[in-house]
């Protein structure tokens, strides 16, 4: 009963004004806080007390409900909750208070930040989109509970980043992560012409081989004939088709075998100039115990 009493003592304090000068408020946001505050008068039980401080503070936006909600999460343990509540508090609801409330409150921010581990996350590129456990990370330092975190980091045209981080309350930890960049439409479309091209380059050089084969038994024909043709003490009669057709063979494939020797070093070309090498991630830095890690999982 004195653990219930000191709990109650303390929400009393920090909502400030006493029930009463809720007359011209909402009665069902004034019942709902009585109702809070007889809880903890006889238990500190945060499990039934925080659903009235919640319900109180959608009827009325006050920081009387707003600070039990989240003396409920200090209570509990949920530092990081707490912690934001009170910071809510002071932007909202600073100028309103009292010097002495302010300093309560500013008293239970210092209390919870002591239990919170922070985080300071750089990315590159700077831009990128960064979640924790689920949740979008937009300012940081972030406060978070003691303990493993997920971290994801993603950005257009980028390779997404995750990270499993373990944090320890009281400490301050920075790190830095670099996304990859995903290979270009060019650079996924090399391979596949390379090989096409290499392809091509051999068809064009048997081709051109080929051509030059028969040419020449043209040309052996053509001699044969010529040599026939002389034996026999006749007048060389031979026609010169056979010579011609060889020789446009012989052009033709000389023709090809060049330009598919020019085909496969374009090919060669393709396939073996080397991707730019990926950039290293940079390293993390833990400021609190000056430690140095390479981004797979920090513990403290």
């Amino acid at each position: 009963m004195r653990l219930a009493t000191i709990t109650l003592v303390l929400v009393v304090a920090l909502l400030g004004r006493p029930l009463a000068a809720f007359a011209d408020d909402d009665p069902s946001a004034t019942m709902l806080l009585k109702q809070a505050a007889d809880v903890f008068a006889e238990d500190a039980d945060c499990g039934r007390a925080l659903p009235l401080f919640q319900k109180a503070y959608e009827l009325e936006h006050s920081w009387n409900a707003l600070g039990g909600i989240a003396t409920c999460h200090e209570l509990s343990g949920r530092y990081d909750l707490a912690y934001a509540l009170y910071e809510q508090i002071l932007a909202e609801y600073g100028d309103l208070l009292p010097a002495s409330r302010r300093a309560r409150v500013s008293g239970h921010l210092a209390e919870c930040d002591a239990h919170l581990a922070r985080l300071q996350i750089e990315t590159t590129p700077a831009r990128a989109h960064v979640s924790v456990d689920g949740q979008d990370a937009v300012h940081f330092p972030l406060r978070l509970t003691a303990g493993v975190h997920s971290v994801v980091v993603t950005a257009p045209g980028h390779v997404p980043l995750s990270r499993k981080l373990t944090l320890a309350a009281g400490r301050l930890v920075r790190v830095s992560l670099e996304l990859e960049a995903l290979p270009s439409a060019a650079s996924r479309v090399r391979p596949w012409l390379g090989r096409g091209l290499a392809v091509l380059s051999g068809a064009m050089v048997v081709g051109g081989g080929t051509l030059m084969i028969l040419a020449e038994r043209d040309y052996d024909a053509f001699d044969d004939a010529v040599i026939a043709g002389s034996h026999d003490n006749d007048p060389v009669d031979v026609t010169p088709e056979r010579q011609d057709d060889g020789d446009r063979k012989n052009r033709l494939g000389g023709a090809l075998i060049g330009s598919g020797v020019v085909v496969g070093v374009g090919a060669a070309i393709l396939l073996l100039w080397p991707d730019a090498p990926a950039r290293a991630p940079r390293p993390s830095v833990d400021v609190g115990a000056g430690t140095l890690g390479f981004g797979l999982s920090w513990s403290y």
